[in-house]
């Protein structure tokens, strides 16, 4: 066999590794949610319902009383109630992990708004490098989860033994689901681990992509 052969065939075959590597990590992912999924509501026993004594049933009497008079002079056009912070802009930062190939690498992430998020994905570990930026619009929001899209735009290199490196921009657009740790405990850090299935076009001569990307990424925020 030649020696472009041997490293055209070498490469496909890492390609393919690279491959089951995110199918495995899809799959631990779904197995692990699956089996440790939270509790979010425990029900209370009831209360028997005791009878009030006379002092106490006046000073229930005069408590709606005051209630009543600055009920009457509350504007009810205002709203008194706080807004809860929603998962994605409770934190400003995020620092982690992501790898939904073929972007892989360190991820910083940044809330712009309530919806809108920005992340930069750096990975220059063997012979595939990384450099892209994703952003993230957040279309359904729960108490412990949230759904998004992204758009992302992206650099990348490759180079081997006996291959010249060569570069390639790509781009690709995708969704999946973040999910807070902290479903679990309210004690436990914010970490939010993510899973994300898109299609990407990387154009690279010595490497093949897959235009199906797949993957999860797990931050911290602060």
């Amino acid at each position: 066999m030649e020696p472009y052969e041997l490293y055209h065939t070498t490469a496909k075959a890492r390609a393919m590794f690279n491959h089951l590597h995110h199918l495995l990590a899809l799959f631990l992912f779904l197995t692990f949610s699956l089996m440790v999924t939270p509790v979010y509501a425990q029900q209370a026993e009831p209360e028997t319902p005791t009878a009030a004594s006379p002092a106490e049933a006046d000073s229930l009497a005069e408590t709606v009383s005051h209630f009543d008079e600055s009920e009457s002079q509350t504007d009810f056009g205002a709203t008194n109630q706080p807004v809860e912070p929603t998962a994605r802009s409770e934190f400003r930062y995020g620092v982690g992990f992501q790898s939904t190939f073929p972007a892989w690498g360190i991820s910083g992430m940044m809330t712009i708004n309530e919806t809108m998020a920005a992340q930069a994905i750096l990975g220059f570990l063997g012979n595939l490098n990384t450099i892209a930026g994703r952003g993230l619009y957040t279309f359904r929001e729960e108490q412990h989860w949230d759904a998004y899209g992204y758009g992302m735009l992206g650099y990348w290199s490759y180079g081997a033994a006996g291959i010249s490196r060569e570069s390639a921009i790509g781009f690709g657009v995708g969704a999946g689901f973040q999910y807070d740790w902290r479903a679990f405990d309210d004690g436990l850090p914010p970490i939010f681990w993510n899973l994300e299935v898109g299609l990407g076009v990387v154009n690279l001569d010595n490497y093949n992509f897959s235009s199906m990307m797949f993957g999860t990424g797990l931050h911290y925020r602060f």
